[in-house]
This record gives C-alpha cells, structure tokens and sequence, in this order.
C-alpha cells in the first residue's frame, strides 16, 4: 500500500505556498502519488498550473472551487463535469475510460486525487483492477474490502499488508471464496489462520491448516491426520481411482516405496507420472527406462532422481526423451555440448533456450551453420538463432526487437549475455533477465566501476496484454516460460525441487501489475498455449487443477506423448477429444 512520504508534512507546507513555482507543484503532487492533502493544496494554490488544475477540476476536487485564479486557469474549458462523467459511466464509457488501458489511473503510481472519482463511476471489473494494484492508499483498501461484490473483496484478501482488523472482517465473510483467499494469502496474521482452521467449509480448513502462520499444535495434528489418511489409502492401491493414484504419485510427501510400487501400476499414466516423481527409487527409475510402452520412459529423463547410469539405459534416439535430457539442470557444460550433436531439432531447440552456458549456444551455432542452408531455411528457427548469435556478436541486436524475433526465449538470453548494446535493449533483458545480464561482460565492467550501466525496463504494458492473449502469434518466450511457472494459488507440481531448480536461474523479474493472483491466473492459463513456453514447464500443467489451463494445452501439437496420454482420460471433453486426436495422429494407441 501507499505509504506516506518522510517530506510529507515539510512538502505540504510547499504545496500551499503561493510563492511555490508551479512546475514544483506539479511535481510535488506526482513525488507523493497524488496524495488527495497535497493535491488539495495545490488546487487551491494560485500557482497551480493550468492543465493540472483544470484536471482536478475534472476530478470533482472540491478545493479547487476555492482557488483565486479559478476562472483565468479554466480559461475557455468550462463545462458541467457531473454530466460528462454520468455520460462516461455507460457502458461504452467505462470500457474505453476504467478498462486496463485506462489512461486516467497511473497503475504503478496510482493518483489519490483521481481515485476518488474513479471509484464512484467504475465498472465493477474496474474496481476489481484497482483492488489489485498495490499501491493504493489504506482508505481505498478499507472501502474496497466493504464493495458490495464478492469478488471485490477477493481481490482485496489476496493483497500484501492488509491492515488486521480489515483482515479479520475479511475472514468472517459470508462469502467462501474471499474466506479462501484469506486462508491462501502468505501475509495473513496468525489470529486470523487460527480462526479460519475451524471454518466450516473443509477446503478452507485445510488451507488455513497448511499456512506458515498456522499454530504448531493445530498443522501438527492436520499433518497426522494427512499422513495416516496417505498411508490407509497406499495400503490399498488396487481400489484407488486413477485421479487418486495420480494424487498420490504427485504428493511431494508420497514415500519412495509407495512410489516404486506406483511406478509398475498396470496403468502407463501411474508409472509416468510416478517416475517423474523427484523421489521415485533409482531403482524403479531403471524398470521404468526399459518400460514396455515407449512414452513412459521419458519420465526417466525429466526425473533428477535418475543417476547417470539409469539415463544411459534409455534410448537416445526418441523424441521425448531427448527433449528430457536437454531440459535437465544438473547436466554440466561438457554433458550439454555432447547433447548438442545427439540430438533431434525438438531437442536442440530446448537446450538453446535452457542452457547456462554460452559455450553450449557456440556449438550449437556451429551445428546449425554446418547444416545445409536449404534445410536452415526450412527451420525457421534455425535462422532465427545464427542471426541472433551474429547480431549479439558484432553489436547489431535491434532497439526495440520485434514479436516474430523474440519468440523463442534462446534470443533475449543469448543479448542479455553477449550484446553490447545497445542500451534499451540492456535495459529490457535487466529487467526480465537479471542473472544472464549480470553476466555480460559489459555490465560486469561497468559494475566493477561502480556503475549498473541501465535501469530495468519493462515491456508496454499493452504489448503483453496482445502478445500474451493473441491466438495468431507467438507471446516472447521470456513472458511465457515465466508466466508458465507461477501459481500462487493451486501449486500442483508436486515435483517442486525439479520445477524451482530450472527456471530459476533466468525467469525472475516484476512483472508489474501482474503480480497478483488473478494476474498470475490469467498469464499462466495464456501461457500454456504457446509453443514458446518450454516442455518442462508445460509438463506440470498437463496436473492443473484448472481446466482452462488443460484446454489451452489442447491448442499445441508439440507437447510429450505423455502429455496426450494423460489428458486424453480428463473429464472434460474439450480436453479429452482433442488430446485422442493428437494421439491417434502420432499413432499411439489409448
């Protein structure tokens, strides 16, 4: 939330002063967000300027009736205000003036002074907006946690720094699904989880239950009750449906036992889905190389419990498997560049846009060169990354780099760690790829002098709005892949330690705005659609307790057999027939 200024008291004296220059109102107002007593004061004051005045005005401040110089500074703009914004709360006016484009509200810095009007006229989806963004002054969190709609109040349960009383009325709710997000939210107080793990709905319970903040006594007693519950249910494997075999073979807390004998289920989804298991037996892991149904064994590459003898019982020549191998994080610089003359271009494409190494992008660069220019030509890809590898090399990478040129994630990792400029594209990769720009000779110069070179920068907020929602296009591979690996609400991969070591290492950045749970819910479902979000982060999804993340799965043809495999038994239709088509085109038989 907004936090008031250290200068505040001192700057609002200035703000008051009629000898106060009037580009120093104007910028008094912006350094503390619009704060409504600065903005007050400014609207009142003879110096104020023109435009800012007349745009308070707008706003219905009330102060700016009082200023002496009312007239001359509304000069020829007069006009009854009242009926422009009952004329703008229709239902065209609020799509064009409250949507995410809204070009009244500043969404990092937003303007107190202009949030007051705004409120009283939003759409409800506006409001809901506005609930989301971080910086709001406390008064508009109290008012918008007291919003007639549910999903409102959601949004405000799910923020950071909720004041307690405002978070214990939020838990009281009547509404289940705001008592939910409370039990989710990392910064709920103790008070309110202990409260909320004798709620009377069960999912609720058990989110409070499972919180940091929860009372020892209280998450000890559920975690008994867990474990005896996973243990009544191992001893009885040959009853348990497939959603409950596919539960426990996912359950981080699942023992290795159990997952071995998971891992010889008479069903090849089980035995998948348990060797991807991190804590499947090395042992298992070997039965499952050799596994009779060829998509199964690609458990086994994707898995960082398989010892190097195990991966080198699998075959090198399936697509899968080798799209597994190059996903892996613990192969080392030596073992990835012996991959780069092993395998398929499914393959070479994921370790391109995975690999630490910049030695590992030199050899596959040497691949690709040594391949007949036709055949370049035809792999569209295959352009794209000498061009980039050139570009980077002789300092010609673009400005402002065009969709079609940053679609695979292999191009801002390859600028962000060889590229010498120019400057606005350093300050994109800062921004979305802080450890490859570290990493640039470059910048490690200029930090060695006690300089950063740029400052982060971000991406319109508009273009990732169309990049990441358009069904035409490609979305950057350095948005996908990181939107791919954040949910905050439903963190189904249950193979987490695999999950954070690889994408770690290059998908950390702020994402704005976005940074919300309904941000991250949105991005995550466009994400799983493109083909520039990597194997190894779509594999998760294919376990979403989403279905909208499943169904736009559906739309690619480049996923594991696996993945078919798994979807073509969901119990939504929109999931479950196209996945049997894809299968039935690879000729695979389910």
């Amino acid at each position: 939330m907004y936090r008031r200024h250290r200068d505040f008291d001192a700057d609002l004296l200035r703000a008051a002063n009629p000898r106060t220059p009037s580009e120093t109102l104007a910028s008094l107002v912006d350094k503390h967000h619009g704060d409504l007593e600065i903005a007050e004061a400014v609207a009142a004051n003879p110096s104020c300027p023109a435009d800012l005045y007349r745009d308070m005005c707008k706003f219905g401040m009330a102060k700016a009736l009082e200023n002496p110089r009312r007239k001359e500074l509304l000069g020829s703009t007069r006009r009854d205000w009242e009926d422009f914004w009952r004329y703008k709360s229709g239902d065209t006016g609020v799509r064009l003036l409250f949507g995410m484009f809204d070009p009244l509200l500043d969404k990092e810095r937003p303007e107190a002074w202009r949030l007051g009007r705004l409120l009283d006229y939003a759409s409800p989806k506006a409001l809901r907006d506005i609930a989301a963004i971080e910086t709001i002054p406390e008064s508009v969190v109290r008012l918008l946690a007291a919003d007639a709609s549910a999903a409102t109040r959601r949004i405000v349960a799910k923020r950071r720094g909720v004041p307690l009383d405002v978070f214990e009325e939020l838990a009281r709710d009547s509404a289940k699904t705001v008592r939910h997000a409370v039990a989710e939210n990392p910064s709920a107080p103790p008070g309110v989880i202990e409260h909320l793990t004798g709620d009377k709905d069960a999912a609720i319970r058990e989110a409070a239950c499972r919180h940091a903040a929860c009372p020892a006594d209280i998450a000890g007693e559920f975690a008994d009750t867990e474990q005896a519950l996973r243990e009544e249910k191992i001893g009885r494997l040959d009853e348990l449906e497939r959603y409950e075999l596919l539960a426990l073979a996912l359950d981080l807390q699942t023992p290795p036992s159990a997952l071995a004998e998971l891992a010889e289920y008479d069903d090849p989804v089980v035995r998948f889905t348990a060797g991807y298991h991190g804590r499947c037996p090395v042992e298992a892991l070997s039965r499952l190389a050799r596994d009779p149904v060829a998509w199964v064994r690609a458990a086994v590459a994707f898995s960082l419990a398989a010892t190097p003898d195990v991966l080198a019982e699998l075959d090198r020549g399936d697509r899968d498997i080798q799209i597994g191998l190059a996903s892996r994080p613990d192969y080392d610089e030596a073992q990835q560049i012996a991959l780069v003359g092993e395998v398929g271009d499914a393959a070479l494409r994921s370790l391109a846009n995975l690999t630490p190494y910049p030695e590992v992008w030199f050899a596959i660069e040497r691949r690709l060169r040594a391949a007949k220019k036709a055949a370049r030509e035809e792999i569209g890809w295959h352009k794209l990354f000498i061009n980039t590898m050139a570009k980077a090399r002789e300092g010609n990478a673009p400005k402002n780099p065009k969709i079609a040129t940053i679609e695979q994630l292999f191009t801002m990792r390859i600028y962000a760690r060889l590229a010498p400029g120019p400057l606005e594209l350093l300050s994109l990769c800062a921004h979305y790829l802080p450890d490859d720009y570290a990493a640039n000779p470059l910048v490690v110069r200029h930090r060695e002098d006690g300089d950063d070179l740029v400052k982060p920068k971000a991406f319109a907020r508009w273009k990732i709005d169309e990049w990441m929602g358009t069904t035409e296009v490609c979305a950057p591979g350095v948005l996908t892949n990181f939107y791919a690996t954040m949910t905050p609400e439903d963190a189904y991969c249950q193979n987490e330690p695999h999950y954070v070591a690889c994408y770690s290492r290059y998908a950390r950045f702020n994402p704005g705005n976005d940074a919300t749970p309904e941000g991250y819910r949105k991005r995550h479902r466009q994400a799983a659609r493109h083909a520039s979000t990597e194997i190894l982060f779509a594999l998760p999804m294919t376990y979403s307790k989403d279905e909208y993340v499943r169904r736009h799965l559906m739309h690619r043809d480049d996923l594991l057999t696996a993945q078919y495999a798994i979807l073509a038994g969901d119990a939504d239709g929109k999931v479950s027939r196209p996945a049997r088509a894809h299968l039935t085109s690879r000729g695979v038989e389910f």
